[in-house]
């Protein structure tokens, strides 16, 4: 079977990563338990310390430290929880605390018995306490109702008293009741609050009423008819001081509640704490032998873990490290030339066994074949095109049979010379360090013969490294394109001659009936797409078109040739600007919309290409000033007024020869007055770039239209062609540039 290193090294990683996960588990399960172990002994150490606080409560109260009352039935409802949650297990904190284990049954159920008493008698108090906050709430209600009706029967009786003879004294007390009634009312509101010393003068004021109501009932000068008010007074006194003595007895009632129950607890409160001890210690002595019990397991799989990773180091030391040092040493051997030193193969079935049998297999081919310098040396002569290598210093280390062919030279006569004799005015030092710079790729040079004769060739050349990756020399490699430039410079010629033909068919410059002509024509190449002509279409119009054949070059200069020869108005049978009728002058001048749909109809593109044109065509009725015009997808022309601004017309349809059968309807009308001018153009002048790749654009063309208005006519197309070149930068323009301009004379 064989056992790959990729299947070695992945055993070790499987057993590595396997006890590792078993590793993290362990931890994992032990974070887990210790969430519950954690929580479960600072409950039971709650426990304790609640017992603890319990009964300092407890002592506090029993001193009349009564502030701490409420404090201890909160204590109460916590223990009571804790207890259940320990034992009965729940949720605390988010946390989920399991149940208690069965053998902590006793101890529970000890504490229970301690813990319901306490907390029966401390629900009896709250019981009590509730009855009487009842009875509080209600002579609340009572005197806040009836306060003033209590202080208006006081009134009464002092007004009663006023109206009799001989009653200072009487009226005195009077006064007093009403005195005392006040006091009454504002301390009976303090009590509720708890004021102690509001509940002493309380009491007092309910005395000094008593003794003074009392004096008053005594008084034998008061007449019967009179007593009325007494007796009314004493009906809502007697429920008054009822509920003025409920507020000052409240807390004393509650505090002997309280007392009892605390009495209860301070019986058992020491057996409770001990309970609460032992059950923290029991918490805590099984939380300590799970810790005890993870210390050995994690001291066990941390040996384990050191073990496997001595027996994995051993092991690719023996079966990895070993063999492949021993495969790098005789690599370097061999590449020292030590080709008949044998490697011996060992035994580990994998890839390294397999590495050396096929350093031996190489080694046996490197015998038989000794890499030959003859077989290299063949295939450098066998090549068509020239070849040679150059040293470091500059001279001609080796060539080829197709060198020697070009240049006439015998090999022994050029191997040595200087790179530079076979090179037309380069120096020595300029070829050479140009060739150490970079790689070239068909450069054009001029090779010189034995002969000085001088042989155009397409030169490339790159840089030979030796085995350690230092340059020791320069391989360059030439192809004689004599026939090749030959046969270019025929196109070239054909192209300048086909281009003077193109621009024999466009117009002169003229004047046609008062409408003065002019024009730029730069093509991007020899030949361009762009056309444009004017002619007299009958006695009334003249006619003129611009148009732009989409790409560049020969195919779009043969369009734009086809469509020159054909947008003319003669012959009148087939041109696309006229249709004939039966009666003198037996034609019709076409508007422009239906001109360019005939156009259109008889220039439909061919399938497979995009070869359609862009063109402005337009009428001038020279008898009405009048002008039609139609833009077909062209650039959009502009129209200067002699006393006004440039006007842009946007109005056109689709470029000709995209879809058959288009209907073009979309003709402007134009009045010419004298010195009004049109302008129509190809794109290339607006999409003209300089050399920060920036246009031309319609705006500044606009902005020199009319800022320059003021010029003759061919003053201003010069102006604006020299502009274009300055903007261009070069002579070399990416589009055709076209413009037609039309004015309309002032004489």
């Amino acid at each position: 079977m064989k056992f790959t290193i990729g299947k070695k090294i992945g055993f070790l990683l499987l057993m590595m990563t396997v006890i590792a996960v078993i590793n993290l588990l362990i931890v994992y399960q032990f974070i887990e338990s210790q969430k519950f172990n954690f929580h479960i002994i600072n409950l039971a150490g709650r426990q304790r310390m609640l017992a603890q606080r319990l009964a300092r409560f407890s002592t506090y109260i029993e001193n009349g430290n009564e502030s701490n009352r409420e404090r201890i039935i909160g204590i109460i409802d916590t223990y009571d929880f804790s207890l259940n949650c320990m034992q009965n297990g729940g949720e605390i904190e988010g946390v989920i605390i399991p149940k208690a284990p069965k053998s902590m049954d006793k101890i529970f159920n000890n504490n229970w018995k301690i813990w319901l008493p306490i907390k029966k008698s401390v629900e009896d108090v709250l019981k009590e306490i509730q009855n009487n906050n009842i009875q509080f709430n209600d002579a609340m209600v009572y005197i806040i109702d009836n306060n003033e009706g209590f202080l208006k029967n006081n009134i009464t009786i002092l007004n009663a008293y006023t109206k009799l003879n001989n009653s200072d004294k009487e009226i005195q007390i009077s006064k007093n009741l009403i005195k005392y009634s006040q006091m009454i009312v504002k301390y009976a509101f303090s009590s509720a609050m708890r004021n102690y010393e509001a509940k002493d003068n309380l009491r007092k004021y309910i005395d000094l009423y008593d003794q003074s109501l009392n004096t008053l009932r005594n008084d034998t000068t008061l007449p019967s008819k009179l007593n009325y008010v007494l007796v009314d007074n004493d009906k809502i006194w007697l429920e008054f001081k009822k509920k003025s003595e409920i507020l000052i007895n409240k807390e004393e009632i509650e505090n002997k509640a309280l007392n009892n129950a605390i009495n209860n607890v301070n019986l058992k409160i020491n057996t409770l704490i001990d309970i609460s001890n032992e059950t923290t210690n029991v918490f805590v002595n099984i939380f300590t032998s799970k810790m005890t019990l993870l210390k050995r397991i994690l001291l066990g799989m941390l040996i384990l873990d050191v073990l496997m990773i001595i027996i994995g180091w051993k092991l690719s030391e023996i079966h990895i490290i070993k063999p492949l040092k021993y495969l790098a040493n005789t690599a370097e051997k061999i590449g020292k030339g030590g080709f008949q030193e044998d490697l011996l193969v060992p035994k580990s079935h994998d890839e390294i066994e397999e590495l050396a049998r096929s350093f031996n297999t190489m080694l046996n081919d490197l015998k038989k074949t000794t890499v030959s310098k003859i077989y290299v040396d063949n295939i450098i002569s066998s090549m068509i095109n020239s070849l040679i290598i150059i040293n470091l210093d500059g001279t001609i280390r080796q060539i080829n049979q197709a060198t020697t062919n070009i240049l006439g030279y015998k090999e022994e006569e050029l191997v040595g010379l200087p790179f530079g004799t076979i090179l037309q005015h380069e120096s020595k030092t300029f070829w050479m360090n140009n060739l150490l710079d970079d790689v070239k790729q068909n450069q054009e040079k001029v090779y010189l013969t034995k002969y000085r004769k001088e042989i155009p060739v397409a030169f490339s050349n790159s840089i030979m490294l030796d085995v350690d990756g230092n340059t020791n020399g320069i391989v360059c490699v030439a192809q004689d394109i004599t026939d090749l430039k030959k046969a270019t410079e025929t196109i070239k010629n054909d192209l300048k001659a086909a281009s003077s033909m193109q621009r024999k068919l466009l117009p002169e410059p003229s004047i046609i009936k008062g409408f003065r002509f002019n024009w730029i024509f730069r093509p991007s190449s020899y030949l361009g797409g762009d056309m444009f002509n004017y002619f007299n279409l009958d006695e009334d119009h003249i006619g003129f078109y611009l148009l732009d054949v989409t790409g560049h070059g020969l195919p779009a200069a043969l369009l734009s040739f086809n469509l020159s020869k054909t947008l003319s108005p003669f012959p009148l049978e087939i041109s696309p600007l006229k249709k004939t009728i039966p009666e003198p002058p037996y034609h019709e001048v076409l508007p422009p919309s239906l001109a360019v749909e005939e156009i259109n109809n008889r220039f439909q593109r061919q399938k497979g290409t995009m070869q359609y044109f862009t063109m402005i065509y337009a009428l001038i009725n020279h008898q009405t000033n009048n002008l039609k015009l139609l833009r077909a997808g062209h650039a959009m022309p502009i129209f200067l007024p002699k006393n006004g601004k440039a006007i842009v017309i946007n109005k056109g349809g689709l470029p000709v020869g995209m879809l058959p059968n288009i209907k073009y309807d979309d003709e402007v009308e134009l009045a010419f007055q004298r010195g009004d001018r049109l302008f129509i153009y190809s794109d290339g002048i607006t999409d003209c770039v300089n050399l920060e790749n920036e246009l031309f654009s319609e705006t500044r063309l606009i902005e020199f239209i009319e800022n320059n208005k003021e010029l003759p006519l061919d003053k201003f197309m010069h102006d604006l062609e020299q502009t274009l070149l300055k903007w261009r930068g070069d002579a070399e323009f990416v589009d055709d540039i076209s413009m037609l301009s039309i004015e309309k004379l002032t004489y």
